[in-house]
């Protein structure tokens, strides 16, 4: 990796870790780069560089207790699939263990 994008991915870095503290004060606080809202733990991944942009991933866990059942899972997951499937930017895959 380059000095420059070597610098531009550290400065990237550091705001997506401001904007956890952010989260993590807002909401409830969980251990590494998580907070808790409504239930729903949001993890925020480590920025790529492309050549293009800046690439980075928020992804979420809804804990098994909320949903005890797999038909409960299996209608909970068809309703973010209906809204993801409406979005502006549509995911690159829809599989019920990965939407991405």
């Amino acid at each position: 990796m380059r000095l420059k994008e070597q610098i531009f991915t550290q400065f990237a870095t550091s705001g997506l870790t401001e904007l956890l503290k952010e989260f993590q004060e807002k909401y409830t606080p969980k251990k590494g780069m998580r907070f808790n809202k409504d239930s729903i733990t949001y993890e925020i991944g480590a920025p790529r560089v492309t050549t293009e942009s800046i690439e980075y991933e928020i992804s979420s866990k809804i804990p098994n207790d909320e949903l005890p059942t797999q038909k409960g899972k299996e209608s909970y997951f068809k309703k973010v699939k209906d809204i993801v499937s409406k979005a502006h930017d549509k995911p690159a895959s829809v599989e019920m263990e990965n939407i991405v």
